[in-house]
């Protein structure tokens, strides 16, 4: 019997990791559910911010990733009527949408309220889009697209995943009581080397503390609260930050206020954590703080 097959469309996938926590949802729920479905995914070519696409990429093939098959975009396909025929030309039984505000999530549901979409469940995940702290980015251009989609009814009808009840409660601030009955509260999936317990942490001695920041840089993940937050700390402290450098004069906020902090606690700048690695990095830290 031929297993179910699922689509994804999600602005960046592996070996992309810039984006983060979308990337990293999407690949444990492809580790996890991959015998048991046959995952679909539709990306960009390229990572977040990359201006080239990844190498050796070749028009229209599917490859292997993980228990996934990807097919990687370039950008004339990501535009509306041809990511539709694209979108048609891949048979699928449910369709899952990543993102409220990403352009190709967009795109997909004009698409489909032109009927211009295979006749399939969509389920939209909105990885955050609606939380206070991403809506006060480029507030006036978000309230007014949101208020035109609703006028529009792009989500009406939709599958809701929410992955917490704080983000079903901002589904239902955005579109109304309405949309209560079609939303699902599904946890991420964690990866599979922190669900079997081979993650343990270093030991832990009074007076010093590992801390860890594990995220994109930019203002709503809030980094300069947490390092605001160390200042009255009294012990040898020490706060690494991994994350890639989406935003250069946030950055530049936070390491400032790193330098005024005291001399027993330690900021330092790790890098990108790699993608296949994070647990392996968080495992050698007493907190994860985010």
């Amino acid at each position: 019997m031929a297993k179910p097959t699922i689509l994804i469309l999600i602005g960046h996938y592996l070996p992309g990791t810039l984006t983060g926590g979308p990337v990293r949802s999407v690949a444990n729920l492809v580790d996890w559910l991959g015998d048991e479905f046959d995952f679909r995914i539709l990306t960009a070519d390229r990572d977040q911010g990359d201006s080239a696409p990844y190498p050796q990429l070749g028009a229209g093939e599917w490859y292997s990733v993980g228990k996934a098959h990807v097919r990687y975009l370039t950008p004339a396909e990501r535009q509306l009527f041809a990511l539709g025929a694209v979108l048609r030309a891949t048979p699928h039984d449910v369709l899952i949408v990543e993102s409220v505000l990403a352009r190709t999530s967009i795109f997909a549901l004009l698409l489909r309220r032109l009927g211009r979409l295979r006749d399939v469940p969509i389920l939209i995940t909105p990885r955050g889009h609606l939380g206070q702290g991403a809506l006060q980015q480029k507030s006036a251009k978000k309230t007014l697209f949101l208020r035109a989609v609703r006028l529009l009814g792009l989500y009406r009808g939709l599958e809701w995943c929410a992955t917490s009840d704080g983000e079903r409660a901002e589904i239902v601030e955005q579109f109304g009581q309405g949309e209560a009955p079609r939303i699902h509260v599904i946890p991420n999936l964690p990866a599979r080397a922190v669900s079997t317990g081979s993650v343990t942490r270093p030991p832990k001695r009074a007076g010093a503390l590992r801390l860890i920041f594990l995220s994109r840089i930019s203002r709503k993940k809030n980094l300069h609260f947490a390092l605001e937050a160390l200042r009255g700390l009294t012990g040898e402290i020490e706060f690494d930050v991994y994350g890639s450098l989406e935003d250069a004069a946030y950055w530049a906020e936070c390491q400032a206020i790193s330098a005024s902090l005291p001399a027993h606690i330690r900021v330092r700048y790790q890098g990108v954590a790699p993608f296949d690695g994070a647990v392996e990095v968080l495992a050698g830290y007493h907190l994860f703080y985010l």
